[in-house]
Order: structure tokens, then C-alpha cells, then sequence
């Protein structure tokens, strides 16, 4: 050890001495090297100046094409106008004769079809003002004269003096008196009353000229009079008879030419609509024209003959084109100026840099990586440096400690310091005392480990009895190496069912479903933070809009940006525009919505806008908080895993990040990145011996719980291990062992090895598994058609719509507290109106749910007898008589199904 620490001192002090003389080639300023920023900044400028180069050839190819294209446009369409007009008049009428080419057709058809429909119905027809009405009018009163005339011929020329009311009243007046008369003084005073009678039939039945007769006739002849007057003078027939029917005649007549005078009034209207209509049309036209001289005359469009009809030529979209090159080729020429400018900028940024005055970008980047790569040298030189003096330090403190262990160890054997001989010669004998002495120790050890008790019966003991013992011993051993074998046999099945293909393959699915769902969450995450953020930024920019001119970016944007220049090389800046977040490409010079960007670059904001929610929670102050990560990339394809890594190492470099992961790929990822500057912690290992230390292995006493007494019988075994009854809805796996045995010392023999569930007892045989499986199918016959119990706890899942603030859902909640019901019960009760308040959409939903969780069924449920028949015929090996049968009968009636 002595001679090792000599070596080791002296190889320490010439690696320290040819590292320094390493360093001091590089000849690197010691302020260059303070600075942990100058090689990144040197290659970002670097970088820079490549993409300024490139993006200053690619401005001036679209500078030359674009005017390339003007020309080539002003070549082609020259034969256009005679002279080029100035722009604001060139882009104002493009759009004027875009107008007017697509408004030509029209108006032309419009005044075509108004001149032919003007042509087509001739000239307008006079009608005396007035007549219309008046003759109206004297329809009217020919009318009236018709009542007059037929109320005429209804009377009777003569009429009765007296009217039949007043006889009726006389005739009662007689017999009254003559009654009163024969009441009052004697009966014979009663005949008075006949001869009145007789008086006043005679007057009665004398005639009279009808008054009301003549008065009509004079009011027909008057009306007569006036009417064919008015006839008369509006050149109509007179009436030449005063009968009803001669002067309804008059009145057909009359109707007649009113039909005829309101025909030739429809008609002129349509003819004045008509007219009105082509004089619009014409108007139009020649506002066109005037339209189109003016905007061929700002134009200067060319007068050749071969332009003749022009206007109704669509060149607008040609012209629209000129205009859209002469805005290219003046905005690739703005953004030329613009990149040239930046690229000055970026070249004099490197140069000052470098200290050097070169203007060739080859030789200036060739100056900037080797000075890149001269720094890089003399910082690792300068870190071996302190390592390997570390390193000397180290190994002078191992050669002392060394040195005063050797002259110690050559003290204790009171030896001179050196004498190497004479431990030579005693070396052979060391071994073999520490042999003896070690299975002197051995012995004693082994002696110590057994009781004081065991220690003293092998004193007073004899061998024979010893024997006997260890020959019963062995016997009890080899009964338990057979049930070991057993068992192993059957650990051997539940591995090769555990290895099985399809096992795997399922276990595969469901790994791929979670890490879907995982991606689809984490992406979801992302998008709602990015999304709230621009809803924050977007209303503080509004809010500030006036005042700033747009120019106004949160604090939290800023440092945003900051983080993803670093993160992504300078590549992207983050900004906000109308359209939402925005990454800005500093080597396309274009900026691309988040859906436009890579999945690694979104992944690469979100780090930014996360380090700048914490930069602004902390305030700008001296503490920096760790950061802690928990597998970010057990869900990403290798272009996020990267992405993620370097961002973490990029956030590592100011700042402590604690990275929690079990996948091996990560860690590699994690190192190549960090160039090996990070630590490596297993946790399994620094667990293992945590518990260790803190939870030393000590054999625990083994318990066992106790069984019920047996009983042979086995109803009565069942009931004294509380074997409980079945439900429908329940888990097969959860029911009693009991379910699948045929006698008590089956149950007992499951029972004894702990198997006291289906579920467990299902792997112990090839039988159990059979009448587990025969019970499963039973059990899936028996639930078709039998819906499972609604509980108002069943109305709290996510996945049922219902307004739990209405009143039918009280009543529902009233209506299952009652009694046990199936959904089945709850539709019923709503079709017979004991539940009301649901509406249709509602109670679709309602129902749906209630058939797809199998609280309601429209399937018709099996009997007992025809599920029996149905699992015979589909294990043909089932007969009647077989104890799987017996099973499965009396599982279908311990649910309460009948015959």
C-alpha cells in the first residue's frame, strides 16, 4: 500500500504538471474564462451570422424575382395603355373596372329586356278621370232600385181597415165585458157580447187602397228618373222598364263595362311600370358608360381599334395583378434593406467579438469556432487542473497515512521499519493460526446458536434417541418436499398461464391505451395553459392598445421569448399577434401559429412560458428555486424526448433540477445533453440500503386463523362458516369457496390453505376452474333480462345528464327510497305518470343510460330450467347426475330463480 501511494503522489504531480502546460498553450485571457456565457454567445452570434447571410441571398433572389415579374408583366401588357398611370390612380380604377366588368351584363340584359316588354305591350289606352268611380256609383244605385222594384212587386194593391192585432184585442174586450156582466148582475146579460162580435167582424172585412204600394212606386219612379240620366250622360242604354228583372238586366250590363274600363286600367299600369323600368335601364347604361370613359381616360387605356368593346372585357384582373407586383417588388426591396441592415449588425456584433477587423464571413466564422473551441480547451484544461490537484492533494494524504501505517503495523510486531524478510518468513505460519483459529470461532458459533436447553440434553442424551428423532424428522420433511413440489408444479402452471401470449398481448393494448392517453392529456394540459395565457395577454394588450400602438407585451411574454431564444438557439421569438400566440422564425423571417409548429417546438414553449411564470414568482430576487421532474418523457417519441432534454439542461445551467425517472433511455438522453455534468443517484440501490439499515430482517412467528368446527354436514358446515347468499349483481370471483364444493371436506381442504374465495379457489384444480366457469356462464344467463336494483346513489355518475335541482328528480330520489326498484320499475312509473316532469330529450337520455348500466332490460329472462338446458347443450360432458350440475342448480336457486 505504502509503495502504491508513492506511485500514485507522482503520477498525480506530472499529470498536474502537463495539464498546466496544456492550459498555458491555449493563452486564453482568465476574464474569457470567467465568463461561462462567452462560447454559447460566440456560437449563437456565429449562428446568427450564417442565418442573416442566408436569409440576406435569399431577400435578394426575391427582390430580383419580383422584379423579374413586373417587367415581364409590363412587357406582355403593354399593348394595354399608352402610357403607365401613376398608382394610386392604377389601384383605384382596377378596382373601379373590376366593378363595372361584372355590372355590364346585367344592366345591358336589364335594358334589353325593359325596351322589348315596352314594344311588347304598346302604347297606353285614355281613360276619361273619374268615369270608374262614377259608374261604380250608378251600379250602386241600379242596385238599390232592384230592392226598391222587387219590394214593389210584393205588395197588395189593398189592405184591411182594421189589423188583426186590433181585432184579436176588441174580440177579447167583448167576451170580457159579457162575462163581467153575467158574473155581476145575471147571467143573461152575457149575450151583449155576441152582437159586438158580429159588429166588429163587419167592420173588419171592408177593404183599403196599401199606402206603402203607392210610396214605393213613387220612389222607383224618381230613382228611375235620376238613374238614366246619369246613363245618358256617360253614353249608357237608359232604362226603358221599371220591373226587378228588366233592372237587374241593366246592371249586368253595367258590369260589364266596368270589367272592361278596369282591364284597360291594369294595363296602362303595367304599361307605365314598364316604361318607368327602361328609362332606369337607360339611366344605368349611361351612367356605365360614363363611368368607363372616365376610368379608360385616368387609365390612359389605349384607343387602338383592336380595343373596340373593351369594356365588356374582364382586363381588371390583369391590371389587379400589376398592382399586386408592384407591391411585391417594393416590399422584397423594404425587406432587402431591412435584412441587409440586420446582417450588417449581426457581421459587426461577431467581428467586435473575435477582435478582428476581417469583413470575409468564411474566415470570420473560421476565426469564431476556433477561438469557440481554444476557450472550450482551456476551461476543461483549467477544471483538470483543480481535479488533478485535487487528485495530488489526495494521494500526499493516502501516502502519509500509508507511510504512519506501515511504521505502525512494523512497530506492533517490533520489527525495524523495512525488514521484509522477516515477515516473509513468519507469513506461512499466519495462515495457518488463523485456519485453526477460525474453526476454534466456527465451532463456537456454532455452539452459541443453540439453546441453553438443546446444550444441555446433548450433554445427558444418547445418540439412539437422537435417531428415532431425525429419522421422524426426515419423514416429515419428505411429506413436505412432496406438498413443495406440488406447489411448484402449480406456481409452474400460474407462470406459464402468466407468459402466455395473450396475456401479453392484452398487457401490451392496455400499455399503449394509457400512454395515449397520457400524450392526449399532457397535450391537452399544454393547449389549455397556452390558451389561457393568451386570453390573460390578449385582454392586457387590448387594455393598453390606445396608449401603446401594439407595441405592449406583458412581463411574463417577454421572459417567455428570452427562454425560448435559448432553449431552441436563437431559433424562435415568442410574440402575440391578432390571431393569438405567435413563434417568429429568425431564419425564415415568418411567423408560425402553435398548430403550424412541431411537436418538439410546442413542447419547447411550454418550457418557456413555464420558466417565466416562475422567473415573475420569484421576483427577480438572489434565491432561484429547484425545479422538480417526474418522467416527462415516458410518453414522448424520441423529437419531444429530445426537445425536453435540452431544455431541461438549458434551464440546469442556472438553476437545480431534480429529475425523477425509471427508464434507462432518459438517463442516456439526460447525460448526452448535459455533456456529463450532472449526478447520478439510484434510488433502488440508496432504498436497499436505507431499509437495511433502518429495518434489519427478523423472523417473524407465523399465524394461522382458525377454522369453525367441521361438520359433515355440509349445510350445517356451510352455516357455521357464515357462508352468506348470493346476489346476482355481485362479483363471481368474491362468492365462498363453499359454491364450488360438494361436501365439507372439500370446503375444509380450500378452507385450511386459505383459498376461502371462487376467485382463489378457481387455480387450485383443474375441477374448480371448471365449476367456476359452468357458474360464470350460469350467472350471465341468469342477469339477461333481470335488471340490477337503482339506488339513488347510482344518480351521482358523471355520465347521467339530469337537472339534480328539479323537481322530478326529487320525486325520483322520493320514489327509490320507497323500496327497492330496477330501472325497469322507474320507466313504468314514468309511463303511467307516477313520475312526471320529464321531458323528452331528458327522458331519451334517462332510458339510455338506464339500458346501457343494466338497470333496465327489454330481453326476456331466462327460467331456471331453460339455463340448465342451454349450458347442458353447450357442454355436451354435463349430464344430470354429475356434481357440476348439482352445483349449478343450486347457485341459479340460492338466487331466487324458479322453475
Amino acid at each position: 500500500e505504502w509503495e502504491a501511494a508513492t506511485s500514485a503522489m507522482q503520477q498525480a504531480k506530472a499529470a498536474l504538471m502537463e495539464t498546466k502546460s496544456l492550459l498555458g498553450q491555449c493563452n486564453v485571457d482568465q476574464a474569457v474564462l470567467d465568463d461561462p456565457l462567452m462560447p454559447r454567445l460566440i456560437e449563437q452570434r456565429s449562428d446568427a451570422l450564417q442565418e442573416a447571410k442566408r436569409a440576406l441571398d435569399a431577400a435578394k433572389n426575391e427582390a430580383k424575382r419580383a422584379q423579374e415579374a413586373r417587367s415581364a408583366w409590363e412587357n406582355a401588357h403593354r399593348w394595354l395603355m399608352e402610357d403607365a398611370p401613376n398608382e394610386q390612380t392604377l389601384e383605384k380604377m382596377v378596382k373601379q373596372l373590376n366593378t363595372l366588368a361584372y355590372t355590364s351584363e346585367p344592366i345591358r340584359c336589364q335594358l334589353a329586356s325593359s325596351e322589348y316588354i315596352v314594344r311588347a305591350i304598346g302604347e297606353e289606352e285614355p281613360i276619361a278621370d273619374g268615369l270608374l268611380e262614377r259608374l261604380r256609383d250608378i251600379k250602386q244605385q241600379l242596385t238599390a232600385l232592384v230592392v226598391l222594384a222587387a219590394r214593389k212587386e210584393s205588395q197588395q194593391p189593398t189592405i184591411s181597415r182594421v189589423k188583426s192585432s186590433l181585432m184579436g184585442v176588441f174580440s177579447l174586450l167583448s167576451v170580457a165585458i159579457g162575462s163581467i156582466l153575467g158574473l155581476l148582475f145575471h147571467p143573461g146579460y152575457s149575450v151583449f157580447a155576441i152582437p159586438l162580435l158580429a159588429l166588429l167582424f163587419i167592420i173588419a172585412g171592408r177593404k183599403r187602397a196599401n199606402p206603402l204600394l203607392k210610396e214605393a212606386e213613387i220612389q222607383l219612379t224618381n230613382g228611375i228618373g235620376k238613374v238614366n240620366a246619369l246613363l245618358e250622360k256617360h253614353g249608357q242604354a237608359p232604362l226603358d222598364s221599371s220591373t226587378a228583372a228588366d233592372i237587374s238586366r241593366a246592371v249586368g250590363l253595367l258590369s260589364s263595362s266596368i270589367a272592361s274600363l278596369q282591364q284597360k286600367d291594369a294595363l296602362n299600369v303595367r304599361r307605365r311600370i314598364a316604361r318607368k323600368a327602361y328609362e332606369e335601364a337607360l339611366s344605368q347604361w349611361k351612367t356605365w358608360l360614363h363611368q368607363w370613359e372616365d376610368a379608360a381616360s385616368d387609365l390612359k387605356l389605349s384607343s387602338d381599334p383592336s380595343l373596340e368593346g373593351a369594356q365588356f372585357f374582364h382586363f381588371a384582373e390583369h391590371l389587379q395583378e400589376w398592382v399586386h407586383l408592384q407591391a411585391a417588388e417594393k416590399e422584397s426591396f423594404a425587406s432587402l434593406g431591412e435584412v441587409e441592415n440586420a446582417y450588417r449588425e449581426v457581421h459587426l456584433a461577431l467581428q467586435n467579438l473575435c477582435g478582428t477587423s476581417t469583413s470575409d464571413v468564411v474566415e470570420l466564422l473560421n476565426i469564431a469556432s476556433t477561438l469557440v473551441t481554444t476557450i472550450t480547451d482551456a476551461r476543461s484544461f483549467t477544471k483538470q487542473c483543480q481535479k488533478e490537484t485535487q487528485h495530488l492533494e489526495n494521494a500526499i494524504i493516502r501516502f502519509h497515512e500509508a507511510e504512519e501505517a506501515r511504521n505502525a503495523y512494523y512497530t506492533d510486531l517490533g520489527l525495524d521499519v523495512g525488514d521484509i524478510h522477516t515477515l516473509e518468513r513468519l507469513d506461512p505460519q499466519v495462515a495457518e493460526y488463523q485456519g485453526i483459529a477460525s474453526r476454534l470461532q466456527l465451532v463456537k458459533t456454532k455452539l452459541e446458536g443453540y439453546s441453553e436447553q438443546i446444550r444441555e440434553e446433548a450433554e445427558h442424551g444418547n445418540a439412539s434417541d437422537f435417531t428415532v428423532l431425525l429419522e421422524e424428522t426426515n419423514t416429515q420433511l419428505e411429506r413436505r418436499k412432496e406438498q413443495e413440489k406440488t406447489l411448484w408444479e402449480w406456481e409452474r402452471t400460474y407462470r406459464e398461464l402468466c407468459n402466455d401470449s395473450n396475456l401479453e398481448n392484452a398487457e401490451l393494448e392496455c400499455l399503449k391505451a394509457e400512454e395515449a392517453l397520457e400524450a392526449f392529456r399532457q397535450e391537452e394540459v399544454a393547449q389549455r395553459m397556452v390558451y389561457q395565457l393568451y386570453e390573460q395577454v390578449k385582454e392586457q394588450s387590448e387594455q393598453t392598445k390606445e396608449k401603446s400602438e401594439r407595441t405592449y407585451q406583458p412581463q411574463v411574454l417577454k421572459k417567455a421569448s428570452t427562454w425560448l431564444q435559448r432553449i431552441t438557439q436563437n431559433r424562435y421569438l415568442f410574440t402575440v399577434g391578432d390571431a393569438g400566440f405567435l413563434a417568429h422564425d429568425t431564419v425564415t423571417m415568418r411567423p408560425y401559429t402553435l398548430d403550424q409548429l412541431s411537436s418538439g417546438t410546442r413542447i419547447q414553449l411550454l418550457f418557456s412560458l413555464r420558466m417565466a411564470f416562475l422567473e415573475m414568482l420569484e421576483g427577480g430576487g438572489a434565491y432561484q428555486f429547484p425545479l422538480f421532474f417526474d418522467e416527462l418523457m415516458a410518453n414522448s417519441d424520441d423529437e419531444r424526448s429530445l426537445a425536453i432534454a435540452k431544455a431541461i439542461a438549458e434551464i440546469a445551467k442556472e438553476r437545480q433540477v431534480f429529475y425523477c425517472t425509471a427508464q434507462q433511455d432518459e438517463v442516456r438522453k439526460l447525460e448526452q445533453v448535459a455533456n456529463g455534468d450532472c449526478l447520478l443517484i439510484n434510488l433502488e440501490d440508496e432504498q436497499r440500503e436505507y431499509r437495511i439499515l433502518q429495518h434489519p430482517f427478523q423472523e417473524v412467528p407465523m399465524e394461522r386463523a382458525s377454522l369453525p368446527p367441521f361438520k359433515e354436514d355440509y349445510l350445517a358446515y356451510a352455516a357455521a362458516c357464515k357462508v352468506s347468499r348470493p346476489e346476482l349483481w355481485d362479483t363471481l370471483g368474491n362468492l365462498s369457496s363453499w359454491y364450488l364444493c360438494t361436501t365439507s371436506k372439500e370446503l375444509e381442504r380450500l378452507l385450511d390453505r386459505g383459498f376461502s374465495k371462487a376467485g382463489q379457489a378457481k387455480g387450485v384444480s383443474e375441477v374448480y376452474s371448471t365449476r367456476f366457469t359452468l357458474l360464470s356462464i350460469a350467472q350471465k344467463m341468469a342477469r339477461k333480462g333481470r335488471a340490477k336494483l337503482l339506488t339513488p346513489q347510482d344518480l351521482d355518475d358523471d355520465g347521467l345528464s339530469l337537472n339534480r335541482e328539479a323537481n322530478y328528480f326529487d320525486a325520483l330520489l322520493t320514489f327509490l327510497k320507497e323500496r327497492p326498484r330496477s330501472g325497469d320499475d322507474v320507466i313504468a312509473a314514468i309511463t303511467e305518470k307516477t313520475l312526471k316532469g320529464f321531458r323528452e330529450p331528458t327522458l331519451s337520455a334517462f332510458t339510455a343510460w338506464l339500458y346501457e348500466k343494466g338497470y333496465a332490460s327489454e330481453e326476456t329472462p331466462y327460467t331456471l330450467s331453460e339455463i340448465l338446458e342451454r349450458i347442458c347443450l353447450e357442454f355436451e360432458e354435463l349430464t344430470v347426475s354429475s356434481a357440476e350440475f348439482m352445483l349449478v342448480k343450486h347457485y341459479l336457486q340460492s338466487l331466487g330463480l324458479t322453475q
